[in-house]
Formats: C-alpha cells, structure tokens, sequence
C-alpha cells in the first residue's frame, strides 16, 4: 500500500495537470481521499465519481420500480406522484447515461474523454444534488405517514 500522503499528493498533481475541480471539492462531493492506488489516478477519479452515481441510481431504481417483496421499496415508493415519478426517470436516465459513457472509458482509456466527463460530472452534480435530497427527503417522509391499511396487509 502506498503512503497516503504520497498518494494524495499523486492525486493533487493529476488533478493540477489535467485542470479538473480541486481536491477539496472532490473529496467532500465523492471522496477521492478514499482511492485505492492503482497506477492510473484519472482513472480512479473517474471510477470514485461514477460509483456515486451509481448508488443513486439504485436507489431511484428502486422507487421507479419498486421490489413486490420489499417491504421498504413498497413503502417508499408509494410516495411518489406520476409526475415525481417522471423527473425520477429523467434523472435516472441521466445518470445512466453518464454511467455508460464512463463504461465505455473503461474499454477506451481515453484521458481527454476522462476528463471533460469528470468536469461535466462535477458541474452537473450542483444540480442533481438537490433532486437527490428531494427524493431522499420523500422517502423519508413516507416512513412518519400513518398507514393501517399497510401494517394490517403485512402483519395482520
């Protein structure tokens, strides 16, 4: 393992050297502190941002189409109206395709590619971040709503 310092240090130069957003930032949005060294630190950068996006769309994935068997998707899902619905697919639809184009980077290894994604990625994130509260905060909320009918459906 390398030195963390060392490291961070490898991943402040690349950062410099391909003029992406500061570490700080980085780290405070998809903790960048957190990569592995493998020799390729754009790479790993990439890689750290995407895996954010994807947990999210999971999350998303599962209230567009909740899991009969889950009694949280079930719950959480409910929540949502059609037309909160349909921001969640446009949003999940931009994630994947960030999601895809980062895919295709992993056959490609094209750096000028890597980084005008990582720059978009990081400039996007400003307004999908809300959207993702927003979604969070409903499923949240559908927990302190009163629901007899669902207790009595799966304890009853």
């Amino acid at each position: 393992m390398k030195d963390p310092d060392k490291l961070k240090q490898e991943i402040i130069l690349t950062i410099k050297k391909f003029n992406l957003p500061n570490y700080k930032d980085l780290d405070i949005e998809f903790e960048i502190s957190n990569i592995e060294h493998d020799g390729h630190i754009l790479r790993a950068i990439r890689r750290k941002i995407v895996e954010k996006l994807e947990f999210f769309c999971k999350i998303i994935e599962n209230v567009i189409f909740p899991d009969a068997s889950s009694f949280a998707s079930f719950q959480e899902s409910k929540s949502f109206d059609e037309s909160e619905r349909a921001d969640l697919v446009k949003l999940y639809k931009k994630l994947m395709i960030y999601d895809r184009i980062s895919l295709s980077l992993e056959i490609e290894n094209d750096d000028k590619k890597s980084v005008k994604l990582i720059n978009e990625l990081f400039s996007e994130w400003k307004n999908i971040k809300p959207q993702l509260l927003t979604l969070v905060k409903t499923m949240t909320d559908s927990w302190n709503k009163d629901d007899e009918a669902l207790e009595e459906r799966y304890f009853g």
